[in-house]
């Protein structure tokens, strides 16, 4: 035993490692973020994230950190490989539980290695803020889902190729990357789409609802979540929905954290399929047969609306074309199937117009189905379901870019988190109500109303109802 210490010291005196990245209990700090220990050492003023501790499925790496003084620093680099020096990659603690990595904007680095030990890491999203990724950065046999700005090369990431880029308009460094996302020339029989898809998602953004998240010690044993945040459409003629997949993440976390749900209680599928659409709802179905009348229920769903020929509202799967309604999730088997479960209470909650348009307000649409949208019907609903949606009518459900959420989704977190949860769903509308058509007047110049509707049997008794 002696002699195998003798020669892993003698080893490590052999191999050359670049000494500010040393890692010692001295230069070493902790920092606790949304329920994940960071550990960080300081170099000229800013921070390296070396290490973390969590059971989570997604991290979620901040770009900022504070120490125990309040001092605040900012995050340039992510180098899980530090901790270690060049000792080898058998020294490296094996993260199997994490599938998902969300990186924050302002973060420039990742560096060699970084998360070449995440064996189960599926989707990766890295920010525009990113000036170089190391070599090995990611593992290489995973089947991994980007979503990055465009100057950077999948290929390259999955070959174990180091990346650099100077900025997110700077396509310099892969002069033929631009080149694969340009659409095919149309002949004459073809009709080319309104509009092409977004090659990866949007980057998210981190504002005070995103980092803020209180806890509660209250316990919601029987409340169970259905949470749908559809930003990556497959179809080229369907545009992303602009922050969708940042408006589920953070509410799934307000509905664990303040709400009090059980973590396994929320089910947060993200760009779900007309398949997923129909699995989440035999979920809730399974939960009611076992739970009965005890059961409460939280639907939301922040992604495309699309009207029928008719004006009925449905929901967009990712595998479904703007333009092809017949495949839509209609409102009102989604609200007859709500209605059908044992229960007292079913929150759906809808970000998302029926309008035709994007979250940029521009026409989704093409020239042959942009007369559906003139007259919208309000689907009836159930007794027991009560339904927020993000718009009236033929408005536009709009992106609040400086905060980087829908509108709705923003002052829905923002009550949540002034109230830590403790909010009538009469307080919670009025506010939403309130802000969001003052705020989209103000600072888009366009107006977007928000609306209830419930049963005509619960009048206004809906308003005393709460989480």
């Amino acid at each position: 035993m002696k002699r195998i210490i003798l020669l892993l010291l003698v080893f490590l005196l052999l191999v050359p490692v670049n000494a500010q990245m040393i890692v010692t209990t001295k230069n070493l700090h902790t920092y606790k973020y949304q329920d994940v220990i960071f550990s960080y050492i300081l170099m000229n003023g800013k921070a390296v994230i070396t290490m973390f501790k969590s059971n989570a499925k997604q991290i979620y790496f901040p770009s900022e950190i504070k120490d125990k003084k309040g001092n605040t620093y900012p995050v340039q680099s992510i180098n899980l490989f530090t901790r270690f020096g060049s000792i080898g990659m058998a020294f490296l603690p094996r993260y199997k539980k994490q599938t998902s990595v969300v990186i924050a904007p302002g973060i420039e680095n990742i560096d060699d290695n970084c998360f070449s030990t995440f064996k189960s890491l599926s989707q990766v999203t890295i920010p525009n803020t990113i000036k170089y990724i190391g070599k090995d950065a990611f593992p290489k046999d995973n089947n991994i889902s980007f979503t990055m700005p465009s100057t950077i090369r999948e290929s390259d990431l999955l070959a174990g190729l180091p990346v650099t880029v100077a900025a997110e308009d700077n396509v310099a460094e892969h002069p033929d990357y631009a080149a694969q996302d340009t659409p095919a020339p149309q002949t004459s029989d073809m009709k080319a789409p309104t509009i092409n898809q977004q090659s990866t998602a949007f980057t998210p953004v981190t504002s005070d609802v995103d980092i803020n998240i209180p806890s509660t010690s209250a316990k919601r044993e029987n409340t169970f979540c259905l949470v749908i945040g559809n930003e990556t459409y497959q179809q080229r003629d369907t545009p992303n929905v602009k922050f969708a997949q940042q408006d589920s993440k953070t509410f799934s976390e307000y509905c664990i954290h303040t709400l009090g749900v059980p973590e396994k209680q929320v089910r947060n599928i993200t760009n779900a399929t007309y398949i997923q659409f129909i699995d989440g709802l035999r979920w809730l179905k399974k939960i009611a047969g076992v739970y009965g009348n005890e059961a409460n229920y939280i639907v939301y769903y922040a992604g495309h609306g699309i009207p029928d020929e008719k004006g009925h509202c449905c929901l967009l799967p990712t595998d479904v074309s703007i333009n092809d309604v017949e495949n839509g999730f209609n409102l009102s088997e989604l609200y007859q199937s709500l209605g059908s479960l044992t229960t007292k209470n079913v929150l759906v909650l809808i970000d998302a117009c029926f309008s035709g348009n994007d979250r940029n307000g521009d026409i989704a649409m093409n020239d042959e189905h942009r007369g559906v949208m003139i007259e919208v019907r309000e689907e009836k609903v159930p007794k027991n379901v009560v339904v927020m949606t993000a718009t009236s009518q033929k408005e536009t459900a709009l992106a609040y870019n400086e905060k980087g959420h829908g509108y709705f989704t923003y002052f829905l977190l923002k009550k949540l988190q002034e109230t830590k949860g403790k909010v009538t769903f009469g307080e919670l509308y009025d506010y939403i109500h309130r802000e969001v058509s003052r705020k989209s007047v103000v600072n888009e110049q366009k107006t977007q109303t928000p609306s209830i509707t419930t049963a005509s049997q619960q009048a206004e008794f809906w308003k005393a109802l709460s989480f």
